[in-house]
This record gives C-alpha cells, sequence and structure tokens, in this order.
C-alpha cells in the first residue's frame, strides 16, 4: 500500500480526522495525540500519523494483504519531521 498523501482536517485540542490517500482510496481515521493539547503542532501531527499506522495495521483488508506501507513523495514531502518519524514507524 503505498500513501500517496496525509492530511489532517477537523483539528480539535489533541484529536484529528486523518485523511490517508492510498492511490484510489481515501481512507479516513479518528486520531488522538496523547501530548498535552499545548503541545507543537508537528509534535501532534506525528502523534496522528502513528495513531493511524496503529490502526491501519489492524484492519483486516490490511491484514490480509500482508503489504507493507509506503510513503510516496508527496506524502514525505509536507514535512521533513514527518518524513524521518514515518522512516522510523
Amino acid at each position: 500500500m503505498q500513501i500517496t498523501s496525509v492530511d489532517f482536517v477537523e483539528v480539535n485540542a489533541s484529536e484529528a480526522q486523518c485523511l490517508l490517500t492510498c492511490e484510489d482510496v481515501v481512507v479516513s481515521l479518528k486520531c488522538v495525540s496523547l501530548l498535552p493539547a499545548e503541545a507543537d503542532a508537528t509534535q501532534h501531527r506525528i502523534a496522528w500519523l502513528q495513531d493511524a499506522l496503529r490502526q491501519l495495521r489492524r484492519m483486516p483488508e490490511y491484514r490480509a494483504a500482508a503489504a507493507e506501507t509506503e510513503f510516496g513523495e508527496i506524502a514525505l514531502s509536507a514535512s521533513s519531521a514527518l518524513q524521518r518519524r514515518a522512516a522510523s514507524v
């Protein structure tokens, strides 16, 4: 599965709706950051992405495919912090 873009909408303190665009489908996940609400926005984005990937790995569709998750150039270029963090997840 290749994720081509990552967007966060409906941001509310430490919660956000994470939209993962994967080839021809968009996966929408409600994500939570365990960081304090006043933490840096980039830190929250990293935490939300980690939570989204955790949820994605538990989906039967993902487990059945036994595929690796890859990030496309567009998704990674959104933030250098996300790029470094996504590579280690």
